[in-house]
């Protein structure tokens, strides 16, 4: 025995020594690369989905052309903040006159954000705030019409601190929508597929799939909450979505 533990002592030390390296080496990189290919990942991805997506997306927004009426009435513009806007997707989406103020971490963005803000010219693109969901200061209380979230609450760090700041930046009366790949359902398959996967998914791509993101929008406290399940055509894993709205 003492000459068997003699021989794989060595060996394993050696196996976690080097999977601690590669573990290191990864994390470096992986923190100096993801940032300048995921606006470009990010591209490639609602390009591609944009018309599978449209038909949800449309009903999603349906009603904003109303929204603005009520705001316009009372002689204000409508605003509409986008959390987490990426590559500017949902412009195409916001009615003609919509002053849109686009939030995102990632100053790589940037540059989608300005082609699509002259693409879909009918909408008053802002400056780019370059913040957290859990933190827009620059953002006053009460301010914006709108709030619209779409894959972003499964990479945020503190759901329910989005949330708060949700309801801090919506006027009275004001309108969250959202889309989110989640967790499926705990007694199904994809849900125990997701949870041996999600470790190394979020350490590539950034984000979660068991987020079970229902919850945090439950306990809020909108005044009103109306969402419904359904089944996007991506992977298995990352197939089930929350689409909804909610009142503050």
């Amino acid at each position: 025995m003492p000459r068997i533990l003699n021989g794989w002592l060595p060996t394993c030390g050696a196996i976690v020594a080097g999977l601690w390296i590669l573990s290191k080496v990864f994390n470096a990189v992986h923190e100096r690369v993801f940032p300048m290919i995921y606006p470009s990942m990010m591209d490639g991805i609602t390009v591609n989905l944009a018309k599978d997506l449209m038909p949800i997306k449309r009903d999603l927004f349906a009603d904003l052309p109303m929204l603005q009426q009520r705001a316009t009435r009372s002689g204000d513009d409508f605003t509409v903040l986008e959390i987490g806007v990426g590559t500017g997707a949902n412009f195409e989406y916001y009615p003609e006159g919509t002053k849109l103020i686009p939030v995102d971490p990632m100053a790589g963005f940037d540059s989608y954000i300005d082609s699509n803000a002259k693409k879909f010219s009918h909408i008053n693109v802002q400056k780019l705030v370059l913040a957290f969901g859990e933190n827009m200061e620059e953002v006053a209380d009460d301010s914006v019409d709108v709030v619209v979230v779409t894959w972003v609450l499964c990479c945020v760090e503190n759901v329910d601190g989005v949330m708060t700041e949700i309801k801090r930046v919506l006027k009275p009366g004001g309108k969250f929508y959202f889309m989110e790949h989640t967790a499926a359902l705990r007694n199904s398959w994809t849900h125990v597929l997701q949870r041996l996967l999600n470790p190394a998914w979020r350490k590539m791509c950034g984000c979660s799939m068991t987020e079970e993101t229902w919850k945090a929008i439950d306990k809020a406290g909108f005044s009103k909450v109306q969402y419904e399940r359904f089944n996007a055509p991506l992977s298995w894993t990352i197939k089930p979505h929350l689409v909804g709205h909610a009142v503050k």
